[in-house]
């Protein structure tokens, strides 16, 4: 028989349980926006980097990487990675690096290797690996991370003095997009002369601080929703065009540098691309747009004189203007009241930027 204590017991355990599944029902699911923020791949050193050691000595740099961004960097689907590059003064450093320690991160590595030797073979001292990185999604909520080693060894010191100084240097270029995507007004009353409510009022100016998961981001976006009467023989107004022009910011918001790739054309060649002495001036701080529309209708974006376009980025920033071409068919609707719709463009480009690790030699006594 259940006493009086028991009782009670069991009932505020089945309060406890019941509260807690209300509870559960009443919450919002957790939703995180990926595209945010405005790095790329993170670069840094780790563990116990020498700064002094002695002649002979074996040392390692321990290197993390670490996809911050939104875009995965992806082999196996469209021959995308990334290279580490490093460089070193032979007459103070050996690299012992077991080569197939850090080609891990790329499948088809032969033919990779492949695309690097004639490039090593080129530029001497000059030594590649690839990488991989998922970026930031469900999977990887902070996105992939990878640690490489590499070991070197000091040679001796020459002549009467005691130590040297010398840098090893590291660089990285990778292929990466930023996804730009918005809701925009279709105002159509920008006097206010409806006094009915209105689903949305058409901004100005739409500023992004936050960036959308890459060191390239869209900042500004400037609308200009232009209307046009379509009249018939009789001069009455039988409809209406809409022409909307988009005035895009873009700014490089990352350490490193950005440099034209083309997706469609370039991403089989990236072991070429990222190597500085077979890069053009004109290639450096340019981004490519890609498949920009206004709901489902392409946009052409001027001033480029290039097809598809590339903007080239001055002091980190560039400007361009975005519109319905000529012969495109226009769907966009001419309604009574505003609307949202969807403002979408892809940016491509290669990212590099450098890590430099100086280190002392010391001659034995």
């Amino acid at each position: 028989m259940v006493s009086f204590k028991q009782f009670l017991m069991m009932l505020l355990l089945l309060f406890v349980v019941l509260s807690g599944c209300t509870e559960q029902r009443g919450k919002t699911p957790m939703t995180i926006d990926y595209h945010k923020g405005t790095e790329g791949v993170r670069f840094n050193f780790v563990g116990h980097v020498p700064l002094s050691l002695y002649e002979n000595e074996i040392f390692h740099l321990v290197l993390r990487m670490e996809n911050k961004g939104a875009f995965d960097i992806d082999a196996r689907e469209y021959t995308l990675y990334g290279l580490v590059t490093y460089s070193f003064d032979p007459l103070y450093f050996e690299d012992v690096t077991r080569e197939e320690e850090n080609f891990q991160g790329v499948l088809d590595m032969e033919s990779l290797q492949s695309q690097l030797l004639s490039i090593i073979g080129l530029y001497g001292e000059t030594i590649l690996n690839g990488f991989q990185l998922a970026g930031r999604s469900i999977d990887f909520p902070d996105g992939q991370t990878e640690i490489y080693t590499y070991e070197f060894k000091a040679k001796p010191v020459l002549g009467q003095r005691e130590e040297v100084d010398s840098n090893i240097f590291f660089q990285f270029c990778y292929p990466y997009q930023t996804t730009f995507s918005t809701k925009i007004c279709m105002d159509f009353d920008k006097e206010d002369r409806d006094a009915r409510s209105t689903v949305c009022q058409g901004r100005e100016e739409y500023s992004f601080g936050g960036g959308q998961g890459g060191p390239i981001a869209v900042t500004k976006v400037k609308p200009h929703i232009r209307v046009t009467p379509q009249y018939n023989t009789e001069n009455i107004v039988e409809g209406y065009t809409i022409e909307p022009e988009f005035v895009i910011e873009i700014e490089n918001k990352g350490d490193g540098t950005p440099r034209k790739f083309n997706f469609v054309s370039d991403h089989g060649m990236i072991s070429r691309l990222c190597h500085d002495s077979l890069t053009e001036a004109d290639d450096w701080n340019a981004v490519w747009i890609d498949g920009a529309k206004i709901a489902d209708v392409d946009l052409d974006c001027s001033p480029s004189l290039e097809q598809p376009p590339v903007y080239r980025l001055r002091d980190n920033k560039a400007r361009f203007t975005c519109k319905i071409p000529e012969g495109v068919e226009n769907t966009l609707q001419y309604v009574s009241s505003n609307y949202y719709t969807q403002l979408h463009l892809d940016l491509w480009y290669l990212y590099s930027e450098g890590l430099t690790k100086k280190v002392t030699i010391k001659k034995f006594a």
